[in-house]
Formats: C-alpha cells, structure tokens, sequence
C-alpha cells in the first residue's frame, strides 16, 4: 500500500532512482565543473584529483586514507612522559575532565592537535569493561609542509584508581616528503 506522500509508488521511485543516478555521476567525476567540490581522479591515477583552480603536486600523494596503516614504522624515539604526567596530576587536582578520556589525554599529549590531511586513530583497551590499560596508535598524514610528511605515535596509557589516565609510554617516528625516510616511518627528524 502507497506511503501519504506518494498515491502510488512511481514518484517514490523514480526519486530512489534520481538520487542513485547522482551519487554516481558524483563518485565517477561526470558531474560539470562546479557540481562537486571534489573531483574524482582519473582512471589509474596514485594521486587524488586536485580541488581547486592550482594542481596537486605529482607524486606527493601516492598515500590515501585506507593505505596509511600499511606504511612501516621501521624506528621510533621514545618520549619522556614524567613532565606530562605531573601536568595532568595537576588537572586532576584542578578539577579538569579531560584526564578521564585517553583520547583526550592523547591529545594533550601531543599538543599540536591530531588534525592532517589524513588521520587515522585507532585505539586498543586491554578488555571491554573498564579497562586499566590502552594503546592508542594515532598516524597522521600530509602535513602543510615542506619536509615533513607526517608522523605517527603509539602512546600506551594506564587509569589510575580514580579513572585518571597517565602516558606510561609514547613512540614517535616521521615520514618525510623528501630524503629518508619516504617509504617507512623512522626516528630521524627530516630534512
């Protein structure tokens, strides 16, 4: 039996179909300039199609989304937590919320935000309820800049008795636009 806003099931339809027919004019990149802010790339392309009126630089963006938890992290420089820690003991005092988040925790950690082109976190309890212990593996890719790519942490995080988290451990390594360190993720700061 027809919905209230159809008499029939034709306009509905033909609706449904309507909007199929956009989606995939948009995900294929048949769309005239101006009807979608994004392009798709061309056909065998390994960089994504530029948004604006300026090109992509070639070769720079041989990474999408999906690929990034594949890249290696050959080396990492481990990060000294001690400061940090006393800073969120004195959130904790100070009555602030964002010690009982790890996420949150992550954040302040790192301090520079978790935005890039690319993000991807991901985040490990040692057991569903109430976990005591988590890693947290953010990567971030595609940096505005001129030698760093990206970087990628692991920070392992424990909750205190009174739902606190502390930074028990932080791994860092960067991915580089040019020079070493290209292919994998490494300790070595990039040129």
């Amino acid at each position: 039996m027809p919905g209230p806003l159809f008499k029939s099931r034709t306009p509905f339809i033909a609706l449904l179909l309507a909007g199929m027919l956009l989606a995939a004019l948009l995900l294929t990149g048949l769309l005239p300039a101006g009807c979608s802010s994004v392009r798709a790339p061309k056909p065998g392309a390994t960089e994504p199609a530029a948004t604006s009126e300026e090109e992509a630089p070639e070769g720079l963006w041989d990474l999408d989304a999906q690929a990034m938890q594949y890249v290696p992290v050959e080396s990492w420089a481990v990060l000294e937590a001690d400061e940090f820690n006393a800073a969120v003991d004195s959130a904790v005092e100070s009555g602030e919320t964002w010690p009982r988040d790890p996420i949150d925790v992550v954040e302040q950690f790192i301090r520079g935000g978790i935005g890039a082109y690319y993000t991807r976190l991901e985040k490990q309890d040692n057991r569903v309820e109430w976990p005591d212990s988590t890693v947290i593996t953010l990567i971030r890719d595609r940096y505005a800049d001129d030698s760093v790519r990206g970087d990628w942490h692991r920070i392992t995080l424990h909750r205190l008795p009174d739902g606190t988290w502390r930074v028990a451990e932080a791994l860092l390594a960067y991915r580089c636009y040019r020079g070493h360190q290209q292919a994998a993720y490494g300790k070595r700061l990039c040129l």
